[in-house]
């Protein structure tokens, strides 16, 4: 029985409001610097427009098309609409997993069920770009789980020349497309017509991609940040899955998602075995990097709502059953309905940068004095400052691990200073930076740099600014 148009419209808006999140990762800034670059200059950027450190180096805005979004969107509604936004599109990737479960028959008759796909799958989407490629993987699964008659199989190219001019990820989703094709030949899937059929859709596909401002090299990009060995060291969005750098707090979602995964992997039929085998493959690839929940979490999500309602058809038959499905609903009704304060907050710059941990007092500082320059910072906080003074160049930011010189990762020589290696002041100073807005917490850093003549400006609970010499 389909569930009523009612239950699915408060389903989403449950979902909706569940995504509803403060906008405060560290890259969201660079994200709105790269879009007020692109619509006030014109033009995408080819070198990096932000930083002192390597003001010429090659850069690959792979996020383009989505960082003018973001900047329109903030300069017309602030950080709540970003927060509205990214909300809206995580909505729509589970609307589009939906119809993808719904055309093949295996209907959700209760489908509060997303909600509990949803938990974890929100934690990882976030409020970042990367849904852009999480919508994407979903709708070409949903095209690919079609009848391959269907007309709307030929839609994949054009799909794939708009997903590439939004974000990077559309690499992603040549990598499933193509895995899907080999995998339909070993399994004997298709007719060979239509294995003729998806091998040129293939290549059409591929094709689209290129037509990108970057053309190939976005692939050559995306195979660098991928194979990055200190982003999977330092960087918290690549390390693996149960790296000691991550908290405890997203332990519980990283376990659900394994234990998921895994009991969706090995509980399918003949018929889903293709998104099995993609689903083991991304999960593997998950073990040793984070990042590879992206496209894990679409395929996943196909494979476990049937198995969710296959177990809810059994559970109808006890009496408990629809008092603790009301439990459940009402308790996951009053979590997502709960205080929503911190988004609403993000719109004050002062709440946004307490939100994000960014360092408001010392930008503000700076505004009402006047100072601008060659600012050296804490990695994190690049795009921040990027975003909120824009006549100021920043020393890193969470773009510069995949900006390589001498083969190695931009995002050593800051660890290098950070870490106080020997030299550290050197080669600091061998960038010449004017200011410097470091964490309260480098009092061994502030003392040397005070005891070669910098002078400390501004000091709160979070950041200190100094000034050169």
């Amino acid at each position: 029985m389909k569930p009523s148009k009612l239950t699915l419209v408060i389903t989403f808006i449950l979902i909706f409001w569940f995504s509803l999140q403060p906008a405060i990762d560290p890259d969201t800034g660079w994200h709105i610097a790269t879009g007020r670059y692109i619509v006030e200059q014109k033009s995408i950027p080819q070198t990096d427009p932000f930083s002192f450190s390597l003001p010429n180096h090659p850069y690959i805005a792979h996020s383009w098309g989505i960082d003018i979004i973001m900047y329109e969107v903030d300069k017309l509604a602030g950080p709540v609409g970003l927060s509205i936004l990214f909300a809206l599109l995580t909505t729509a990737f589970f609307a589009i997993t939906y119809s993808t479960i719904n055309h093949k028959s295996l209907i959700i008759n209760h489908p509060f069920w997303l909600l509990l796909i949803a938990y974890p799958a929100i934690e990882i989407i976030g409020t970042r770009p990367q849904v852009i490629t999480v919508i994407g993987l979903a709708w070409l699964l949903r095209l690919l789980t079609r009848p391959l008659s269907s007309r709307h199989i030929w839609q994949i190219p054009l799909g794939f020349f708009i997903w590439a001019n939004l974000h990077g990820g559309v690499v992603l989703g040549l990598v499933t497309y193509g895995l899907w094709l080999g995998l339909s030949f070993l399994l004997h899937t298709y007719k060979p017509v239509h294995q003729i059929h998806l091998l040129g859709l293939v290549l059409l596909s591929s094709a689209a991609t290129l037509l990108n401002p970057y053309t190939f090299h976005l692939f050559t990009f995306s195979w660098g940040m991928i194979t990055n060995s200190t982003s999977m060291v330092y960087n918290s969005d690549w390390v693996p899955l149960f790296s000691g750098r991550l908290g405890d707090d997203s332990l519980i979602v990283r376990l659900i998602i394994v234990a998921g995964s895994l009991i969706a992997i090995f509980d399918q039929k003949k018929s889903a075995k293709t998104l099995a085998f993609l689903a083991g493959g991304f999960l593997l690839l998950a073990f040793k990097s984070l990042r590879f929940l992206v496209p894990l979490l679409p395929v996943v999500t196909l494979l476990v709502s049937p198995m969710l309602q296959k177990l809810a058809g059994k559970l109808t038959t006890h009496q408990w059953f629809f008092p603790a499905v009301g439990l459940v609903v009402f308790s996951l009704t009053f979590s997502v309905l709960s205080d929503k304060s911190d988004v609403f907050c993000s719109r004050r710059p002062e709440c946004y940068a307490k939100l994000a941990e960014m360092p408001f007092g010392a930008v503000d500082f700076m505004a009402n004095h006047h100072l601008s320059g060659r600012v050296f910072n804490f990695y994190t906080w690049g795009g921040y400052l990027s975003w909120q003074i824009p006549d100021s160049q920043v020393f890193i930011d969470g773009r510069m691990d995949n900006f390589f010189v001498s083969k190695k990762s931009f995002l050593t020589e800051f660890v290098a200073i950070e870490e106080q290696h020997k030299g550290w002041y050197d080669r600091l100073m061998s960038y010449r930076p004017q200011l410097a807005i470091i964490p309260v917490g480098w009092q061994v850093q502030q003392q040397s740099l005070i005891l070669n003549g910098w002078q400390n400006l501004y000091q709160d609970n979070v950041a200190i600014l100094m000034q050169a010499p």
